[in-house]
This record gives structure tokens, sequence and C-alpha cells, in this order.
């Protein structure tokens, strides 16, 4: 039976601040993903229309539920019989 194995095969593992390998020398190339954002740490809105008009919808739900909910706003509510 082959077994693919070599003990001189790159490892690593992940220490707080630190990236350990079993190489001494050579180089990390490293990729991740991230969401872009300002100088202030707040996530970049796409420049695109639709993106901005959900956004739009969104935050006009989260500023109207409460009314919605007690029936202020129009409509019938959950405590509107």
């Amino acid at each position: 039976m082959f077994l693919a194995y070599h003990c001189d095969a790159p490892t690593y593992f992940v220490k707080p601040g630190w990236i350990v390998t079993n190489k001494r020398h050579g180089f990390v190339k490293i990729a991740y993903k991230a969401i872009a954002t300002d100088k202030r740490g707040y996530p970049l809105i796409p420049d695109l229309s639709s993106y901005q008009e959900a956004i739009y919808w969104y935050v006009t739900m989260k500023l109207s539920f409460a009314k919605w909910y007690k029936g202020r706003l129009g409509g019938r509510g959950v405590n509107s019989g």
C-alpha cells in the first residue's frame, strides 16, 4: 500500500498574530476575503442604484415598523382587529 505522505510537505498553523510553518526559508502567500471599508471602518456601499434603493427601503421599513405594529401607520397592524 502506497501512502502519499511526505514529512517535508509544507504545513502551518495560526496563532494569534502569527503564522507558524515548518519551513525555515521561503515565502507565504496569503489571500483573504473582506468587506471594503472607509477610513472609519464603515462598510462601503456599491455605487449601484439597486443597492441604494434596497438600503433606502430597508431603513424606511426599520423606522416605520414600530408605528405599523401599533396600528398608527395605517393599514391593519397587529393589534387592530
